[in-house]
């Protein structure tokens, strides 16, 4: 963030004015985070400038980075996320020992603040997180897991939605296919009984499936990503 700039980012849901600023309180030089001119964090690294970042991770939730100052090579290095509860701001992830985020929140262990823009993808457990960053924002998004499921494909037998390596699927419903095609998957849902569809982790084949094809959807969350994701149809008709 450049000091002194008001930025517009969606935060807890509504589009809020984000700025830094830089106050000198008896000859110390404090930064300052205000969100619609409220004061919600206050440090003291004694330059503003290239230190903040906003990280956009979902259409109505913004991440806050600050980054704290390497010596060597005028490096930062990322260190502390907050997201903004509608309130205050609060951390938004774990740190290990080193005081440095884990997992892939994590912009880069280090890089020169000052460069122009760029791009940096990090895996981590089945998600693929792309972020391009210039020198004052940073916009990220998530490739993550979609779902599987395990189990034979032969009536009476039930199918397991696989848990992801991290994270969790929720609301999963079941689809059956009549062709291969998977548009032949969309629609309504499979009812196991009459107005009642198949929403939990587990599914038993029924005969109605017998010559069809079998596909899960779920939502999947960890941390701030969270999408709608389905899974690919089974590998081969119900037996």
């Amino acid at each position: 963030m450049k000091p002194d700039v008001a930025y517009q980012v969606p935060l807890a849901g509504k589009i809020s004015a984000v700025k830094l600023v830089q106050v000198n309180t008896g000859g110390v030089l404090l930064d300052q985070i205000s969100v619609n001119g409220l004061v919600v964090r206050q440090f003291n690294d004694g330059d503003a400038d290239g230190q903040v970042f906003l990280v956009q991770v979902t259409s109505t939730d913004t991440l806050i980075y600050q980054h704290g100052l390497i010596a060597e090579g005028e490096f930062f290095v990322h260190s502390v996320v907050f997201r903004f509860d509608g309130s205050k701001l609060v951390d938004a992830m774990k740190r290990d020992s080193t005081g440095r985020g884990r997992g892939w929140f994590e912009l880069d262990t280090a890089y020169s603040s000052m460069a122009g823009a760029g791009q940096i993808v990090t895996k981590y457990k089945g998600i693929t997180n792309t972020c391009s960053y210039a020198k004052s924002q940073v916009s990220c998004s998530a490739k993550v897991p979609r779902p599987k499921f395990s189990g034979r494909l032969k009536v009476k037998r039930v199918l397991s939605l696989s848990a992801p390596r991290v994270g969790e699927y929720t609301d999963p419903l079941w689809y059956r296919c009549k062709t291969k095609s998977l548009s032949s998957c969309n629609g309504i849902a499979i009812n196991v009984k009459k107005g009642i569809a198949a929403t939990k982790p587990t599914y038993r084949l029924r005969r109605a499936d017998k010559g069809k094809w079998i596909r899960v959807c779920a939502t999947y969350q960890y941390g701030h990503w969270g999408d709608w994701l389905c899974s690919r149809r089974s590998a081969a008709k119900i037996k």
